[in-house]
């Protein structure tokens, strides 16, 4: 049931906040007028650069196959991240980009 439900966000939740918590899941309306598309690409086998020309990038969050988070991420806003994921095995991998007024994009990524 939890990766339906995590299929189903990862789809659907453009423009929705999603936060990791000790219950659960908590899903709540992130839209602040602005569009967040951010850009996710890695230049090197070990780091994942996202940026974005939008809102500025809060948080990211990194999951794998089996909804389980690897990686989470605070950060000063920025227009553009770096996160490091040297520590990953290869496969792939869900990435949740939160902007300042907490809108949340999805991505994948495939780590080599």
């Amino acid at each position: 049931m939890k990766q339906v439900v995590f299929l189903f966000l990862f789809s659907f939740a453009v423009g929705f906040t999603y936060a990791q918590q000790n219950n659960g899941i908590r899903i709540g309306n992130g839209n602040s007028g602005k569009n967040f598309n951010p850009s996710v690409f890695t230049e090197s086998p070990n780091q994942l650069e996202i940026s974005t020309s939008d809102e500025l990038i809060s948080g990211v969050e990194i999951y794998d196959e089996s909804n389980e988070l690897i990686v989470a991420s605070d950060m000063v806003s920025t227009d553009e991240a770096s996160v490091d994921i040297n520590g990953l095995q290869q496969g792939v991998y869900f990435v949740a980009i939160i902007s300042e007024s907490g809108q949340v994009q999805y991505n994948t990524f495939f780590k080599q």
